[in-house]
């Protein structure tokens, strides 16, 4: 069964995810700005209304957490060969 999406607002993602809104609100700004995805996705259902999918956002924390941690694998595998 597909999982039902759960749309938030900015103050609730700030609160759920521990963010600060005005960093939401900046990465929102930048990502109009540069004209490219920059922080969590969001949809604009109107000039004034934005909502965050609850869903993306996880699928988003994911997605960094496993590029971290490639990172830090290659990173460690990197100076092992360093020291051998």
């Amino acid at each position: 069964m597909k999982e039902q999406k759960i749309w938030l607002k900015t103050k609730e993602v700030a609160k759920e995810f521990d963010l600060n809104e005005d960093t939401l609100k900046k990465q929102r700004y930048l990502s109009r700005l540069k004209n490219k995805k920059i922080g969590l996705p969001f949809v604009k259902f109107g000039p004034r209304i934005v909502k965050y999918n609850r869903l993306d956002i996880i699928k988003y924390i994911e997605d960094r957490l496993n590029i971290i941690i490639s990172f830090v694998a290659n990173l460690n595998l990197n100076i092992k060969s360093l020291t051998v």
